[in-house]
């Protein structure tokens, strides 16, 4: 699961950075969406990985970090990848009203970071950058520790 949560914390990253320095709106719209996706992917292998030995007592806490400091991703990433059933008012989410889908915005705080208003959601970019490095910086700390609790062999026979 390390290859894993490396590839998303590096799609995070790179869309982290395009939202930021947007050559089109469109794009930027588009890259929001991405980083969703990839925020979601991120937290999964992390999650994944949270099913190996001690990694058990250490990933879940840290899962549940991430997820107060960013609880809309999960809202967001279904609501966008679900689009066509929201679009005709069959979406799981019976708050979300197909009305909300095309109403959005971006604007600035006070330190000139982005903020993405969406679906009532506000999304600090900065914050979901900062969330998202905050853990896989802390599941490579604990997947270090994990591997040098383990002799060689049983690394190789349990890589998470």
């Amino acid at each position: 699961m390390r290859t894993e949560a490396t590839k998303w914390i590096n799609a995070v990253h790179l869309e982290h950075r395009r939202i930021a320095e947007p050559l089109e709106i469109w794009r930027q719209e588009i890259d929001l969406h991405f980083l969703l996706v990839a925020l979601v992917r991120l937290r999964r292998a992390v999650g994944c990985a949270s099913r190996a030995g001690p990694l058990r007592l250490a990933l879940p806490g840290r899962l549940a970090e991430f997820d107060g400091r960013l609880p809309y991703v999960r809202l967001l990433r279904n609501v966008g990848e679900h689009f066509d059933a929201y679009t005709v008012g069959k979406g799981r989410n019976k708050r979300i009203r197909r009305s909300q889908l095309q109403v959005r915005n971006m604007s600035c705080d006070r330190e000139g970071h982005l903020i993405w208003n969406w679906l009532g959601e506000e999304v600090r970019l900065a914050e979901a950058h900062t969330a998202a490095t905050d853990l896989y910086r802390g599941f490579l700390a604990d997947v270090e520790r994990y591997f040098a609790a383990l002799g060689e062999h049983e690394v190789l026979a349990d890589t998470p």
